[in-house]
């Protein structure tokens, strides 16, 4: 996040922060001072203990959702009746 945004959003994060229960989630949150790359906001996210470093891999489908997908494979395809053409 742009460093200006994250000063100009501080107080909106900090109470967001308070309201989630994450102590010092304003720190959490990279800007262009901690890293421009991948690896440096990657050492960032886990000095500080981000909380997306607890989150699904979300290049995969969310837990939820890989259960639905389970749970409608496994049940019988019900068959659609076809729509009546008009007269």
């Amino acid at each position: 996040m742009p460093k200006d945004l994250k000063e100009m959003l501080r107080e909106e994060l900090v109470h967001i922060g308070e309201q989630i229960g994450i102590p010092g989630f304003i720190d959490k949150i990279a800007d262009e001072t901690i890293g421009v790359d991948e690896s440096s906001i990657q050492e960032h996210m886990k000095r500080v203990n981000h909380p997306a470093l607890e989150m699904w891999d979300i290049t995969q489908p969310s837990p939820e959702a890989a259960a639905w997908d389970a749970k409608k494979s496994a049940s019988p395809t019900a068959s659609t009746p076809k729509p009546e053409e008009p007269a």
